[in-house]
């Protein structure tokens, strides 16, 4: 005869079947809650990354731009500036290259805009109220980044990055300041997030807003000093506030750009977090009440299973289907459950029908053969996978992991599987989890990382081209320097010349007198040939002075300049100058040898025009070597009186020349390019006792 159970047992029969689906949904909506903030969290931790690299891209190109003008206009005077349709053409050129420029102004020192990429109104424009002016005037600290201002030139808001225009002595000499319009940052933020419900904020450090998504209020450009300290001291990378500019609570991410006076901030309102973890706890909520329903079933009918066992039955199998379809019903996602079996083999006790959706394969060839699932995983990342189940198995503590599939058809998706332990009483670990497609996330995060990549590329290639163009000037300052060296060739040959031409004419007058005999030939042939190979030599010289340097290579430094010497030797005694060289050291250095001949060349060129220019009695130049500070030093002196006041500042500029129409104006400009550029050294010049005094430095 049956047992009938007792009424105690009943009721504790039916208080678990209560208490047990409600400990349960309690359970799955808090780990799902924690795993939906821990997605968020690191979604938004990488966006303010990409987005923060974005910013330094920008930042650090409108750096190399300024640098570019600095160097570009260097020595060049403001009257120069003002005046130039070219300077113009320059900046209105370097605004077009660059989509994130929008104009570039340049200022002197009392604050008026002197010249632009824009046309300028005919009313002058003064920028001595700007911030930026203001404190790039007080101290020279490098890149200044201004507050969103009202334009005094163009119509949209816009804030300024700017810099102070090169002076030699340091004193302050004007700025170049160049223009973005926040849109610039929003537009990005928008193709990156499209559609999703974010904001994304650009702060100095003061709190000033320079670009926002949504767009700026232009009522709110500066946060209140206590949500600027909530940033501040928000521990990690995270924070949550309600009171960031609109009041709407966001998780927010936050990054300083590292060099720049200015953070990135991106935030993701926490209401869609929220709506999310309901919708999920609406599928629990439902899963759990079926299985509420189910068990109070259960145990209603185990009370009359004697009399209503069929019933019961076909009840239980009723709530069994409703608990499956719900897990196969699971939006973009399939539940599963695997053992770990002896000698490591998975086997798959319940798979939803979701995998079909997503992996191509039904649930009954998973549970067959896990295999048929496994093989869609690369193998190196099925390596992986596996030492992380093992991980998993013997802390039991959750496992995630995102996984690339391929499909039977040839599909690629990426999946999430997350899952969590638990040891049965053989010994055998279950693992319930859920499988989740998150292809879509990937593809966007891909697509963002091939913009920042393009972005490199394109910088990057702009930074090639600026090179070639340094060594194009290079190239062509040898070449006005071909004049000079072909003037030393004919004074070199000059000598050797007359001589051949004597001997020549004695072989003719010995010849007429009879005294013509064989060693008075071979006497002739050998002084010829030694004439002949003289100038050959001469030849080799200035070939070997124009083959341009491939590569850097190790050379002495003495070894250079008698090369040099040699070239201008004959030159210098032909207008009776006299050339010295000390060596106090022998010095050997890593760069580029022909050019470096071409800076003592440059600079011996210079010497003696001024000897001669002025008319010096007893002219001459002195060149010493020597160690200074464990490097290189080549001291070159003349004594043609010095070098001006008003001109000593301005010798190494570009196209700056004494010499009239005969003067090119690039000798000692590239001189100082090649030292200090190619080789990172330093090249300058004063006046010493008797005249000038330029020193080489590597």
């Amino acid at each position: 005869m049956q047992r009938i159970p007792t009424t105690a047992t009943f009721k504790l029969l039916i208080a678990s079947s209560v208490l047990f689906p409600i400990l349960m949904f309690l359970l799955a909506i808090w780990q799902d809650y924690r795993s939906l903030l821990e997605t968020n969290r690191v979604e938004v931790t990488r966006s303010t990354a990409t987005f923060k690299h974005h910013a330094m891209n920008v930042f650090e190109t409108h750096q190399l731009i300024a640098d570019r003008i600095n160097e570009h206009l260097r020595g060049v005077s403001w009257d120069a500036i003002a005046s130039s349709d070219q300077v113009r053409s320059f900046l209105h050129r370097l605004a077009d290259d660059y989509p994130q420029v929008q104009a570039i102004w340049l200022a002197d020192a009392t604050g008026r805009v002197r010249n632009g990429s824009e046309f300028l109104p005919a009313k002058p424009v003064n920028i001595t109220e700007r911030d930026y002016f203001q404190a790039l005037r007080e101290k020279d600290s490098g890149i200044f980044i201004g507050h969103i201002v009202k334009p005094l030139v163009m119509k949209n808001l816009n804030f300024n990055l700017a810099c102070r225009r090169w002076n030699p002595d340091g004193r302050f000499d004007g700025v170049i300041v160049v223009t973005v319009f926040p849109e610039y940052f929003s537009n990005f933020w928008n193709r990156a997030v499209p559609g999703k419900e974010c904001t994304v904020l650009l702060l100095r450090e003061d709190g000033s807003v320079l670009s926002q998504m949504p767009r700026i209020d232009p009522n709110r450009l500066h946060l209140p000093p206590g949500e600027l300290k909530t940033i501040t001291a928000a521990p990690g990378q995270n924070f949550v506030s309600s009171a960031l500019l609109d009041g709407v609570e966001r998780l927010y991410g936050y990054q300083r750009l590292d060099k720049y006076p200015a953070y990135l901030l991106y935030g993701v309102n926490q209401s869609e977090l929220l709506k999310v973890w309901r919708r999920h706890a609406l599928y629990y909520g439902c899963f759990f009440a079926v299985a509420l329903g189910t068990l109070l079933g259960c145990s209603l009918a185990a009370n009359r299973c004697s009399r209503n066992e069929e019933a019961a039955r076909r009840a239980l199998q009723e709530s069994e289907d409703r608990l499956r379809q719900l897990g196969d019903n699971l939006p973009d996602s399939a539940v599963y459950q695997y053992v770990h079996e002896e000698g490591g083999r998975v086997r798959f006790t319940y798979f939803s029908k979701g995998i079909e959706r997503l992996n191509g394969v039904t649930a009954d060839e998973v549970l067959r053969d896990a295999g048929v699932l496994h093989r869609q995983i690369p193998e190196e990342t099925f390596r992986d996978m596996v030492a992380a189940e093992a991980l998993s198995a013997r802390l039991l503590n959750d496992f995630a992991m995102e996984v690339p599939m391929r499909r039977s058809d040839g599909e690629l998706r990426w999946m999430r599987l997350h899952s969590r332990p638990r040891r049965l009483p053989d010994g055998q670990v279950v693992w319930d989890g859920v499988q989740t497609d998150v292809t879509a996330r990937r593809q966007a995060e891909d697509e963002l990382r091939q913009l920042n990549e393009e972005l490199d590329r394109r910088v990057g290639e702009r930074t090639l081209e600026l090179r070639r163009k340094d060594q194009q000037m290079i190239q062509q300052s040898r070449h006005a320097a071909m004049g000079e060296m072909i003037h030393n060739i004919a004074h070199q040959w000059r000598q050797p010349l007359n001589a051949l031409g004597l001997t020549v004419q004695r072989l003719q007058m010995f010849y007429e007198l009879g005294e013509f005999d064989k060693k008075f030939l071979d006497e002739s042939v050998e002084d010829s040939m030694l004439l002949i190979q003289h100038m050959s030599k001469t030849i080799d010289d200035f070939r070997e002075f124009f083959k341009p340097d491939r590569d850097r290579e190790e050379f002495a430094v003495c070894v250079v300049i008698e090369r040099a010497l040699q070239l201008v030797k004959a030159s210098f005694e032909n207008s009776q100058i006299s050339i010295s060289f000390k060596r106090r050291a022998e010095c050997t250095i890593n760069g580029y040898p022909s050019q470096y001949a071409q800076v003592i060349l440059n600079i011996l060129a210079n010497a003696k025009d001024a000897l001669l220019e002025r008319g010096v009695q007893d002219p001459e130049v002195a060149i010493e070597v020597a160690v200074e500070g464990g490097r290189s030093l080549v001291t070159i002196r003349d004594n043609a009186g010095g070098i001006g006041a008003e001109v000593l500042p301005k010798v190494f500029d570009p196209l700056f020349t004494t010499k009239g129409p005969q003067g090119t104006g690039i000798g000692l400009f590239m001189a100082k390019t090649i030292i200090e550029r190619s080789m990172h050294g330093e090249v300058s010049v004063r006046n010493a006792d008797q005249g000038a005094e330029f020193r080489i430095l590597v």
